[in-house]
């Protein structure tokens, strides 16, 4: 039983595959970015830049950002007082194979970009997400080895946003690596994992002084994103059953310091989906997006597979606090039992 109504909203549908958002706050304005393309794989993705300006009651496109490649997973900062947007780009290669880069566009009044280059960054490393402190902002990255299959994730760290440092290479193979600083100041992480065991990710997290450790976490996650949310992190992942990838769909957890995961809800979703992203409300509710396929699946009369074929849809929906509150907080209102909501 929900403990309040969450109110879901489409945001974006125009019959492509709208994927990979990514918000923040800047100028008490926000922000939203996310890949428009084709289909999931198609080498066509470009980042379509929204805005609003009443804390998300209504949007509007502000710009459309094309390279001469695959555009994905746009990845928004605000870093040293200017609008930053990092976003992957894929360029096709013989033999289904593709080289992967990260642009980055740059602006000072968040209304009018322009594109700058990055220095530090190691050849072919895709800067997958960034999280911020005072002045310290810290990048993860990604390198697939096209001889060897192996992937290493890797994490940078900078004051401006174009001159990165390489700061520490994870010690568990993985690609997408969410960050997150704790309210202690400590970086955390959950590193997406595609070598056995399949798909069980590995949480970390790296003290101020400098400590690391690192937890196998028990659920198989993709797309996450972490998020503070007081003493623990409010996480978002695409989630599935057994055997195979049966009910593809999005769920929200809390997450402690050693990635034990409880349970909040199941969003409208299925199919490809998943990949949140979050921003704070002035108000202090939170404002979340992610995307689904549902709504396509359900057109198509099929019950969640392929994944690739089918457009998706752009969502948000509202949270009554910052995530930070939840069932077993005495005294504070929960965020929601676990329940499938209604799609519609």
């Amino acid at each position: 039983m929900l403990q309040f109504p969450l109110s879901v909203k489409t945001l974006f549908a125009d019959g492509n595959h709208n994927a990979f958002p990514s918000a923040c706050r800047f100028r008490n304005r926000l922000y939203l970015a996310f890949r428009s393309g084709t289909r999931h794989l198609t080498f066509d993705g470009v980042i379509r830049l929204m805005v609003s300006e009443d804390e998300g009651a209504h949007w509007r496109e502000l710009e459309t950002l094309r390279a001469d490649g695959d555009l994905r997973d746009p990845r928004l900062a605000v870093i040293s007082g200017a609008l930053h947007l990092f976003s992957g780009m894929r360029t096709p290669l013989p033999a289904k194979q593709w080289r992967v880069e990260t642009r980055h566009w740059i602006s000072a009044d968040g209304l009018r970009f322009r594109e700058a280059a990055l220095h530090g960054l190691c050849p072919g490393t895709f800067l997958w997400s960034i999280a911020s402190r005072n002045h310290l902002h810290v990048g993860a990255g990604y390198l697939h080895d096209l001889r060897t299959g192996n992937q290493l994730a890797t994490l940078y760290r900078s004051v401006d946003g174009i001159r990165w440092e390489h700061w520490l290479d994870l010690r568990t193979p993985g690609n997408e690596t969410a960050l997150a600083f704790g309210e202690d100041g400590a970086l955390c992480g959950i590193i997406r994992n595609e070598t056995p065991p399949y798909f069980l990710p590995t949480f970390f997290s790296i003290s101020p002084g400098g400590r690391t450790k690192y937890h196998q976490m028990k659920l198989p996650l993709q797309g996450v994103m972490l998020q503070s949310a007081g003493r623990r992190f409010l996480v978002a992942s695409r989630r599935w059953d057994a055997p195979g990838r049966r009910n593809l769909r999005c769920e929200l957890f809390h997450c402690n310091r050693c990635g034990e995961l409880s349970p909040l809800a199941i969003l409208p979703s299925g199919g490809d989906c998943a990949y949140a992203t979050a921003v704070k409300q002035s108000d202090g509710q939170l404002l979340l997006f992610y995307y689904s396929s549902h709504r396509h699946l359900f057109a198509a009369g099929t019950d969640g597979d392929p994944e690739h074929t089918l457009p998706a849809d752009i969502f948000s929906v509202l949270l009554p606090n910052d995530g930070s509150t939840g069932a077993g907080d005495a005294g504070e209102p929960a965020l929601c039992e676990f329940q499938t909501l209604q799609l519609r």
